[in-house]
């Protein structure tokens, strides 16, 4: 597989807090603010952290007014790009979901399948590893794959 390498911006010393941890945030489409507040309304709703991709998605386009909501599949590969975790899109049993706004993806939920793919591994080791979460607000780095199937 080809490397490409992509600059990316962090918003620096701006943390996003969901449940009791701190992520920052990946690129500018939405404001801190409103990252915030979205995840005000994800808390209020009690979405858990590891599931509720479609309800979050749907909470972000509620408070942005605007964008589409999409499902489909995700994968996040390690720093060595030799391995990968994420969901295919098999519903109900496995998929993923996010907001889009043009070519900007909100992914609220990404921390969260970060997380799960460090912390799930077999004979060889962790799936995921050199990755930290964050939240996606803008356009996905080469270590992302998204790939929408249809509009929730």
């Amino acid at each position: 597989m080809p490397v490409t390498t992509k600059i990316t911006s962090f918003i620096q010393d701006q943390n996003i807090k969901m449940g009791d941890s701190f992520y920052p945030m990946q690129g500018s489409a939405i404001t801190i603010n409103t990252a915030n507040t979205i995840l005000a309304e994800c808390k209020k709703q009690e979405l858990l952290k590891y599931w509720n991709c479609i309800e979050k998605a749907k909470v972000a386009r509620s408070i942005i007014g605007t964008g589409t909501v999409y499902v489909g599949s995700l994968f996040i590969y390690s720093s060595d790009f030799l391995s990968r975790f994420g969901y295919e899109f098999n519903p109900p049993y496995e998929f993923h979901s996010w907001l889009q706004i043009g070519k900007d993806i909100i992914d609220i939920a990404l921390p969260g399948v970060i997380e799960k793919g460090k912390n799930t591994s077999d004979e060889i080791g962790p799936f995921l590893i050199g990755r930290s979460p964050i939240i996606l607000a803008g356009r996905p780095t080469s270590w992302m794959e998204y790939k929408s199937i249809r509009k929730a």
